[in-house]
């Protein structure tokens, strides 16, 4: 659940997930207001596998877009609001359930059990919050057309314009970049607007080239970038705007306080339930000590 706000650490993308919304609700003591449901997308529609195996096999990931394997290599975060790169260490104590490389003291981010994930750079987040979000964070590429709003996300681009003063520093350099885009549900294709110019980028993604520019850029496919509704922009604003997550498989009606939660998750509500319960039980240890 990397991003969920329940790990408790400001990671770079931070969302309200369903899954703690309704632990709040299981506790008993809460009704939730779901405004802010179905925005969280790491390891969305990636199978048992995502969860069930390890995130690192003989050298390489099976996920590439959430795990990565090469320390500094340029890297979008999940849900491609941040921009970031692969963080690596040696050096780590790692438990033998967690090591994934021939090196037992090489890892990643110990929140995430030590597997290799984007991180945003400490450089730029000296002074402020989110520093590597593409909504609210710091433009680091001007002179490559990176524009940080709303209307942003992440991709990967090694595109320079040879007018750049800096161009030789720049050309065959893939980063992770911020560029504004629109999306188009008729065909199920996004444009993305670069220096001027505009990149469309088919259903499926792939590697483009533009004209007039060096280098390529790299289009995610249409449901991993086109996920924003009209209604609100982030789990934030659907709160502020009390914008209804409405899901009609989902019946969030409370009938009774001992229903609180069954139609929430449905045959998983006892479990989730004893989850929450226990970790209210670990909040209250940690403040007593």
């Amino acid at each position: 659940m990397l991003g969920d706000f329940m790990i408790g650490e400001s990671y770079d993308e931070n969302y309200i997930s369903e899954i703690t919304i309704a632990l709040f609700e299981d506790s008993g003591w809460y009704k939730a207001n779901y405004f802010t449901g179905g925005l969280f997308r790491y390891g969305k529609n990636k199978g048992c596998d995502f969860v069930q195996n390890k995130c690192i096999n003989n050298q390489q990931s099976a996920f590439p877009n959430e795990f990565c394997t090469t320390d500094g290599a340029p890297m979008c975060f999940a849900s491609l609001t941040a921009k970031g790169f692969c963080r690596l260490q040696t050096g780590l104590t790692i438990p033998q359930a967690y090591q994934y490389f021939a090196d037992a003291t090489k890892g990643g981010y110990t929140n995430s059990d030590f597997c290799p994930v984007a991180k945003s750079d400490s450089d730029a987040e000296a002074n402020t919050w989110f520093s590597s979000s593409c909504v609210y964070g710091v433009q680091t590429y001007a002179e490559l057309g990176e524009t940080i709003g709303d209307d942003s996300g992440c991709f990967l681009s090694s595109l320079v314009s040879k007018s750049v003063d800096n161009f030789a520093a720049l050309e065959g350099q893939n980063r992770a970049i911020c560029h504004s885009y629109k999306c188009n549900a008729a065909d199920e294709s996004y444009i993305v607007t670069i220096l001027g110019k505009t990149v469309k980028c088919s259903k499926q993604g792939g590697i483009v080239t533009v004209d007039g520019l060096e280098g390529k850029f790299t289009c995610a496919d249409y449901h991993s970038v086109c996920t924003k509704t009209a209604a609100c922009k982030d789990a934030i604003e659907c709160a502020m705007n009390k914008v209804a997550y409405n899901n009609p498989t989902i019946d969030n009606t409370v009938t009774d306080s001992k229903d609180i939660g069954k139609n929430v998750i449905g045959n998983n509500s006892l479990y989730m339930r004893a989850f929450g319960y226990a970790y209210v039980l670990f909040v209250i240890l940690i403040l007593g000590n």
